[in-house]
């Protein structure tokens, strides 16, 4: 990492300017106490540029030296900066001379300069962090209008990450406006334009956007007679679609506020852009619907001098499964190639309509049923799934697993109820849960993993979604003679409301009351000794 290393003399603003009488100081002999005065003061970046993402910092080191160059402690140390936040961890020099301190963007996500000035005693030195990653991507519809044609025109803002930067003016100019309008960002960093009606002459015109410290130029092309937007020239050697953010609220208000960005990019060979390349993005049915839409329509968007098309899905009321949006870019040369409804290429995206997160509980009962032919127990247990608000999630998709953690080994009293001396529990030999006897796991020497996975299945007694109560039945099964020998973990997940929600419970199987004067798991299945895997 480059690091940036400036000394900030000072004899000369003692001497020849009277500031210091001459007299640098008289360094301390360890016994007198004195603090001896700071002639110099150097600083020690650890980066001169830092991302806007808001996590980034630049670390400056400060260093107080005495006119023989030997390190000042205690020297007071002060840094002011034009914008963002310095947090220092000292206000004085240690030991060593030295105070370090972080300097971060704080709330302004904007490309610009933050200069700093620094003072260790009398000293004092300057330097600038600079902050980068802001970046404004137009959407224009109609790509090329026809003359006088309304069009409309949103920016999307966004950090070095993709993230929206909100509540930021973009002022939108060029030749294709009479004069240069303003619109605010809204939450998700989009800022739409009132429509404005294309210039009457067929040509080429320029658009400009400029917000957060930089500046966006596009070129719209008005259609007419000769001035026709060219077909795409090159051979597609790469074609991506991209969505930021990848999940993304529903608009419950059904209005825009929420919103994800389609990008598409076509790179030849040689990895160069592509410009004029004709894209029409779509939601693949069945869709979500309930005012879902893509922002351009069924209009096509064209690639610009970057290879880039862009619009915004817009999503509407409903939330989805994970990944349960697909989104389409279909492309083609020209014009023609995408008429009709026509895809002669795609790529397809994925998102998520998340909602507030998910809660998910498991609860059960004090009660056990026997199964089929009076073979098995069966243990059922509830689980609830409900948002953050504790309201009920219906028509949650739930999955189940259980993961058997110990075997036991010995026999049961069935006086005292419990086992009896010289009894004890294995760890799992299926350390890495692969289903495949490895080396080093039949520790037992049995020939094969002890227990078999199959020794507890899980079911769902009703149906595997919730129902409007929130609600669905699971169920765990295991054969009789296995009853108070197997510990087990029941996993619980569901993505309700796009949002994954998780839950966990830890149960040692058990029996029927009245089972235990001659239950067949008096004496456990796997052994009454049995050699374990080290802890």
């Amino acid at each position: 990492m480059k690091k940036i290393l400036l000394t900030m003399l000072a004899s000369c603003a003692l001497i020849a300017c009277g500031g210091g009488g001459g007299n640098p100081g008289t360094p301390g002999n360890g016994t007198g106490g004195t603090t001896p005065d700071v002639a110099s003061v150097e600083f020690l970046l650890d980066k001169t540029v830092i991302a806007n993402s808001g996590s980034d910092a630049a670390t400056i080191t400060v260093t107080a030296l005495s006119a023989s160059r030997n390190p000042v402690a205690n020297a007071p140390v002060s840094v002011v900066l034009s914008s963002g936040v310095f947090t220092p961890t000292s206000n004085v020099t240690d030991a060593s001379g030295r105070m370090t301190g972080k300097i971060e963007i704080g709330g302004d996500r904007s490309n610009r300069d933050i200069r700093f000035d620094l003072k260790a005693g009398a000293q004092a030195g300057a330097g600038v962090v600079a902050v980068t990653g802001s970046q404004i991507a137009l959407t224009v519809v109609p790509s090329a209008p026809t003359p006088g044609q309304p069009v409309e025109v949103t920016a999307k803002v966004a950090d070095v990450n993709g993230a929206g930067i909100s509540g930021i003016p973009v002022v939108l100019s060029g030749s294709v406006l009479s004069a240069a309008i303003t619109a605010q960002t809204d939450t998700s960093g989009v800022a739409k334009f009132s429509a404005f009606n294309a210039p009457g002459a067929a040509q080429v015109y320029s658009l400009q956007a400029k917000a957060s410290g930089v500046i966006s130029n596009e070129q719209i092309t008005v259609a007419g007679g000769a001035t026709q937007v060219p077909d795409a020239v090159g051979i597609v050697s790469a074609a991506s679609l991209s969505i930021v953010p990848n999940t993304v609220k529903p608009n419950l208000d059904g209005g825009r506020t929420n919103m994800a960005q389609l990008r598409a990019l076509f790179l030849d060979k040689d990895n160069r852009a592509i410009p004029n390349m004709r894209v029409r993005f779509e939601i693949v049915p069945p869709g979500l619907g309930s005012g879902e839409s893509i922002s351009t329509g069924n209009q096509t968007v064209i690639s610009n001098a970057s290879g880039v098309a862009l619009a915004q899905y817009i999503p509407g009321t409903r939330v989805s499964p994970t990944d349960g949006v697909n989104v389409r870019m279909c492309y083609g040369t020209s014009d023609a190639s995408l008429s009709s409804g026509k895809c002669p290429d795609f790529r397809v995206g994925t998102l998520t309509v998340a909602s507030e997160p998910v809660s998910i509980t498991i609860g059960d009962n004090n009660e056990l049923e026997k199964g089929a032919n009076n073979l098995t127990y069966i243990k059922k247990f509830d689980v609830a799934v409900a948002n953050a608000a504790g309201e009920a999630v219906s028509d949650a998709d739930v999955s189940v697993s259980v993961d058997i953690l110990r075997y036991g080994f010995g026999r049961y009293d069935n006086v005292k109820n419990l086992h009896t001396d010289g009894s004890g529990f294995c760890l799992n030999e299926d350390v890495n849960r692969n289903g495949n006897l490895d080396s080093g796991e039949d520790a037992n020497g049995d020939g094969r993993l002890t227990p078999p996975k199959a020794d507890i299945v899980v079911s769902y007694f009703n149906g595997r979604k919730t129902g409007t109560n929130g609600r669905v039945i699971v169920q765990a099964e295991y054969p009789q003679n296995v009853a108070t020998w197997l510990l087990y973990k029941l996993t619980v997940s569901s993505n309700a409301a796009g949002s994954e929600g998780r839950a966990e419970r830890i149960f040692l199987t058990s029996f029927i009351e009245g089972d235990q004067k001659n239950g067949s798991f008096l004496t456990s299945p796997y052994g009454v000794t049995s050699v374990c895997l080290p802890e």
